[in-house]
């Protein structure tokens, strides 16, 4: 076990760094359940019970597609203007929150006058409703992200919220023919950055690899919690961190690079490191 202690304490050493740039990470990922679970996600509502979680046309086609079920509204439902509203979705502690999501509209659906569903969101509840725009006019039956593949920024009232509701609209004319479908709705944002001295965090704070065992040494900066991320943003291992000394078994992760945050009273470290096995 020894000869690969080295190997791997080196590979701490060779990435670490102080990193001030926000990190993107991952908020929320819906994606609506599996092929035999065909129920609103907790918390969602549609008031008028016209959208619904369905099991055919799945997605495909576009990155990360999940390919099991979707949330759908029909032209079959009776003419008149319907929403479909998320749960409320925690942003607390992150800025520049953006979205996107998998769409398939069929070209039926607006053939008969029904249109592409409107963005809003609220921060009270749904008392209040704020427009967010973006861009949807690719027809043809196929799976695709929405705002042609670019997150769409939300504006900066939806940062460092305790709740955010999103609200998809749409105005339907009835028709035999024509869907609109959504499917992988995720909510990215940056880790709230403060005004701190990184230098004096990091003279606070020991981090150490031993064998497949990361250590934490508070040497007063007061650890509250370390998170393990992937670098594409996903977050792997959240764990508390209120001891002297923390001790995180890193056995499950695979051969890898991968940014461990360490979170402070008073500020936010980034390090990478390597994993290899």
């Amino acid at each position: 076990m020894k000869s690969y202690l080295p190997c791997f304490v080196l590979s701490l050493l060779l990435f670490s760094s102080i990193d001030n740039k926000a990190q993107v990470v991952t908020i929320y990922n819906q994606n609506f359940g599996d092929a035999n679970n065909l129920v609103f996600p907790a918390g969602w509502s549609a008031p008028d019970s016209t959208w619904g979680v369905d099991n055919t046309n799945i997605s495909s086609g576009y990155a990360d597609a999940s390919g099991q079920t979707n949330m759908v509204i029909r032209n079959t439902v009776t003419t008149g203007t319907y929403a479909l509203i998320t749960e409320d979705i925690e942003t607390s502690g992150y800025e520049n929150i953006r979205v996107l999501w998998g769409r398939r509209i069929s070209n039926n659906f607006t053939l008969s006058g029904s249109t592409i569903p409107t963005l809003d969101i609220s921060i009270d509840g749904g008392t209040n409703w704020v427009n967010v725009a973006f861009y949807d006019t690719f027809i043809d039956n196929t799976w695709t992200h929405t705002n042609a593949g670019d997150d769409i920024s939300l504006p900066a009232l939806a940062n460092d919220q305790p709740a955010v509701k999103f609200r998809w609209t749409v105005d339907i004319v009835n028709n035999l023919e024509g869907s609109y479908r959504i499917d992988d709705f995720i909510i990215r944002g940056e880790v709230k950055q403060t005004s701190v001295n990184i230098n004096n965090i990091e003279n606070q704070i020991d981090i150490r690899l031993e064998n497949m065992d990361l250590y934490l040494m508070n040497q007063g900066a007061e650890i509250a919690n370390l998170i393990i991320y992937d670098l594409q943003g996903r977050p792997i291992l959240n764990s508390q961190c209120n001891n002297q000394v923390n001790r995180v078994n890193l056995n499950h992760l695979a051969s890898g690079i991968y940014i461990a945050q360490v979170q402070t009273a008073t500020g936010l470290i980034n390090r990478k490191f390597a994993v290899t096995k």
